[in-house]
């Protein structure tokens, strides 16, 4: 579903213990941004919390 939400820009994998991480391809919009080549983000919820973790990650 994320990778369809940003046309494919992007990839995601929710892990165990509230973990998830995402793949950004390179792009201009990355570049405006900084970024030199593709991005990696892992999100780590502390407490567990699988609604955090979500609305973390649609942030």
């Amino acid at each position: 579903m994320l990778g369809d939400a940003f046309n494919g820009a992007l990839v995601g994998k929710p892990g165990a213990d509230a973990c998830y991480a995402i793949a950004v391809r390179d792009s201009p919009e990355t570049r405006k941004l900084g970024a030199s080549g593709a991005l990696g983000v892992a999100v780590k919820i502390e407490d567990g919390s699988i609604e955090a973790l979500y609305s973390v990650v649609c942030e």
